[in-house]
């Protein structure tokens, strides 16, 4: 059985993929993690013509050797899904034990931040035209306040105060967390009211399919493909979506804003993460250590 039949619903294992798949909707698990994990089922399937009582070690092994090429974070996440999914089975007794208890988890090496200079994105948002103020607002939206992009898609009008000097907005993150965040760029603000007022919407998302004002969400697909092009226009081809998290946070970094409260901005569940963006921020360190130079060279030293 291939993995064609199990989304055409042949498959024997598909009735329990749905299941549990309704069952990550009902716990509040974001859309884009929904549809990953459908497809990661997807290609376990291909290795069994059983349904989840047939996943054994020998079935995971020959997967693990279908996803091998795959880069290490890509691995790895494959390997929670179908951990996921196996632990769901064990809980609702359909398998006693999960397989997957018996492998290694993939390794993912620490990825150090890779921000630029915010000069560089603002040279990207300064060619998108100025009729396509849906497109300008969602990539100053994601320099101004630091999110995931699927998190910027996932907000609602509902979720934007725009008291006057006291602007936030609620920002749905992993987990099903929430958190509060300051809109502090007045350029920002006032762009979200215009947008606003032009439009006229009261309620649903706030960034849009085109094809569908009525309220269907832009997907991070169709976003990818809108900086792709955008950034290709401006002369900057390496440019990618998630270094517009990694910039702010190093610009907050390097303005003096502490590690908590940079925490607290970007929704890290760890201290630890957000000190990714602390302890490699090399012009920080190398201005406290030309300080200490001026002041060890200063006369009377």
């Amino acid at each position: 059985m291939t993995a064609a039949a199990l989304a055409i619903a042949e498959h024997p294992i598909a009735g329990q993929v749905r299941d549990f798949l309704a069952d990550q909707e009902f716990a509040g698990k974001a859309a884009h993690t929904i549809r990953a994990y459908r497809g990661d089922l997807v290609q376990l399937a291909a290795h069994t013509d059983q349904d989840v009582t047939g996943v054994d070690a020998a079935v995971l092994r020959s997967w693990s050797a279908s996803i091998a090429d795959l880069q290490q974070s890509s691995r790895a996440r494959k390997q929670a899904a179908v951990a996921a999914f196996l632990r769901w089975a064990v809980r609702h007794e359909l398998i006693e034990a999960n397989p997957m208890d018996r492998f290694d988890r993939v390794a993912v090496p620490e990825g150090l931040p890779r921000p630029v200079d915010p000069k560089r994105i603002e040279r990207v948002i300064g060619v998108i035209p100025k009729a396509k103020v849906r497109d300008r607002l969602l990539f100053e939206f994601l320099q101004a306040v630091g999110c995931r992009a699927a998190e910027a898609l996932g907000v609602h009008i509902e979720d934007l105060d725009l008291t006057p000097g006291n602007e936030h907005v609620l920002i749905h993150g992993k987990g099903g967390r929430i958190r509060i965040v300051l809109l502090d760029d007045q350029k920002l603000v006032n762009l979200l009211r215009r947008f606003l007022r032009a439009t006229g919407w009261t309620h649903g998302p706030l960034f849009r399919a085109a094809r569908n004002w009525s309220g269907r969400p832009l997907t991070y697909s169709t976003v990818q493909e809108l900086w792709a092009r955008y950034r290709e226009l401006a002369g900057e081809p390496e440019l990618e979506l998630h270094q517009f998290r990694h910039t702010h946070a190093t610009e907050l970094n390097k303005d003096g804003v502490s590690p908590r409260t940079i925490q607290k901005r970007l929704g890290h569940r760890k201290l630890q993460t957000t000190m990714v963006y602390v302890d490699h921020s090399d012009d920080l360190a190398d201005a406290e250590l030309r300080a200490r130079q001026r002041r060890r060279a200063a006369p009377g030293r």
